[in-house]
This record gives structure tokens, sequence and C-alpha cells, in this order.
């Protein structure tokens, strides 16, 4: 499976991402976001097989996870805020989002803040919903 390795500068944060390129031009890529204390990698295999089937695969590194940066905040809607702006970056029009864990919670963020932008959402062993940004 070839995906590129790139990293995009996003506000105050650096992200890792890996893209396997567009495939068609109606092509609707999936967003594959691991969880909590992992990388991107935990998608190889999943990936592999969209790959395979004909999909546009990108995997972000969350922010401190990785090859993306470390920062001085980890307040949860942030991870949400850094996979919406790769998307923005990416001038994604409709995405699939999958998330795990707090990949999960991130891509329910996004969902929220712009379900015009999600197709798709799948959320596996998500927590539950915070009160606040701080929790």
């Amino acid at each position: 499976m070839d995906l590129t390795t790139a990293r995009v500068a996003l506000g105050d944060v650096l992200i890792a991402y890996r893209d396997s390129g567009a495939v068609a031009v109606d092509d609707v890529p999936v967003v594959l976001v691991h969880g909590m204390g992992g990388d991107g990698h935990t998608w190889d295999r999943f990936a592999r097989e969209l790959v395979r089937a004909g999909r546009r695969v990108i995997i972000p590194d969350l922010r401190g996870h990785g090859r993306s940066a470390h920062t001085e905040s980890y307040l949860f809607g942030e991870f949400g805020d850094d996979v919406l702006r790769l998307c923005e970056s990416l001038e994604l029009d409709r995405v699939d989002l999958v998330g795990h864990s707090l990949g999960g919670y991130a891509v329910s963020c996004i969902a929220q803040e712009r379900p015009g932008l999600v197709r798709r959402l799948v959320m596996e062993e998500c927590p539950l919903p915070l009160r606040s940004g701080t929790e």
C-alpha cells in the first residue's frame, strides 16, 4: 500500500498524515482517526483493504501522537478541530469519517460542527460526551 506521508501546519500544531491520493474525481475519501496513545498505523490493515477497493484513504496522527507535534494543550475538542482543519486544508468537500476511541470523539465533533462535510460517520468505542472542554 502506497501512502504519501506529509505534515501540515494547522494553526499552532503540526499534524502528520498519510494519504493514498485521489482515485477519481467523484471519490469521497475515508478519514481514519486513531485512539489515544496510538497513531495512524493502527489503521494499516483496514486502510490496505480500502485502497484495494478503490477508496482514497487519509490517516492523520492526532496532536501529540505518532509523527505529529506535541503541544501544550490537549483539550478533547482540539483533536476534532485539528482533523477538521486537515480536511479543509486538503480541500475536501465530503468525507466518510471513521474514529476509534478518542478518534471517535474527534469525528463526532466534526459531524456536529460541519454536518454537510460528513457523508458517513463510524464511531467505535467512543468515550461518553463531555460536559465541558476541560474534562
